[in-house]
């Protein structure tokens, strides 16, 4: 990638783009993610995955413009998107760069207070996401400057008027990516008895609500102690809020009950609080814990990458068979 790409890809919508730098961060494994800085801003280039370019451009702006209109929540201004390959045969979206470091990188940094303050603030952004509602499940897709909600992609079906429909079509769907890997296939038997047991739990209504779905430290950004921006949307979906709060209570936010406690104290002051099944929630985890071991692709070579194998297998039969 080289500086007139750039320019030829920002007169798209800057008349005269007067590029000062640009740089790769280290953030953005799926993606390639550009740091532009001009004479009159800073912006980020996503360039998506080839896997994924078909939809993940039009998910990601339908998603930035509707949390842009429904919500005050810091998230990136959408520029400009295209799926032209006119100068790169790459699809993209171009976005103001937010200010702030994300909130794992700065953790260790802080005192517990100045922890459980921002940890407090990241619950209202995710209430507030979860305050937005629908009518189906489903993934997001802008067409003719509409947001609308479709199909989830991966699944290619839906959107689906019941929760217990979307998400076992998704876990099984996972479950299938898990078996061809062959690592953890041994497992898979008993994670559909799992399943099985525990899927009625997925009757009756659940409130089609916006998930985030890779809301984790990694992905908030901090400016001075208060939230600066929020990142990262190309996987969100219309989901149950409780799946996400699962995700959340398991993904790293935490280093204490203490902060666990604040976080839900004040998730809990804006979501009306319904207890839970448990039984549900650990359907919910086993998604989760699924998805965790799609990094694993082979048994692991190094010591490192063992000791964190060896984690999830425990992980695993702990939930498994307790």
């Amino acid at each position: 990638m080289n500086k007139k790409i750039f320019e030829k890809i920002l007169r798209e919508f800057i008349q005269e783009p007067h590029i000062i730098s640009f740089s790769e961060p280290d953030e953005g494994v799926a993606n390639d993610v550009y740091r532009i800085e001009t004479e009159d801003k800073n912006m980020y280039i996503k360039f998506y995955d080839p896997l994924f370019e078909s939809w993940k451009p039009r998910k990601e702006a339908a998603v930035i413009s509707l949390l842009n209109e429904k919500t005050d929540l810091p998230v990136p201004k959408l520029l400009f998107f295209s799926e032209n390959k006119k100068f790169i045969d790459r699809t993209y979206i171009i976005m103001e760069e937010l200010k702030g470091k994300s909130y794992s990188e700065i953790r260790e940094n802080l005192t517990e207070k100045e922890r459980i303050s921002i940890l407090e603030k990241s619950a209202v952004c995710l209430a507030k996401m979860h305050s937005i509602e629908f009518d189906s499940f489903g993934d997001f897709y802008l067409e003719d400057n509409k947001i609308k909600v479709s199909e989830f992609h991966l699944l290619k079906s839906g959107p689906f008027d019941q929760w217990k429909d979307a998400f076992l079509k998704m876990l099984y769907l996972k479950l299938n990516v898990l078996n061809s890997k062959g690592v953890f296939s041994k497992y898979v038997p008993d994670m559909q008895n799992f399943i099985e047991r525990r899927k009625n739990l997925l009757d009756g209504y659940f409130k089609p609500v916006f998930n985030h779905i890779d809301f984790n430290p990694t992905n908030v950004l901090i400016n001075n102690n208060e939230i600066g921006g929020l990142i990262d949307f190309e996987w969100s979906q219309v989901g149950h809020n409780k799946m996400e709060l699962t995700t959340v209570d398991n993904n790293g936010w935490f280093t204490s009950d203490r902060e666990r406690e604040a976080f839900r104290k004040t998730y809990f002051s804006i979501i009306p609080y319904v207890e839970e099944n448990k039984e549900r929630i650990k359907l919910y985890r086993l998604n989760q814990l699924i998805e965790d071991l799609f990094s694993f692709d082979e048994l692991p070579k190094t010591e490192k990458a063992n000791a964190k194998f060896k984690k999830q297998l425990l992980r695993i039969e702990d939930l498994l068979y307790a």
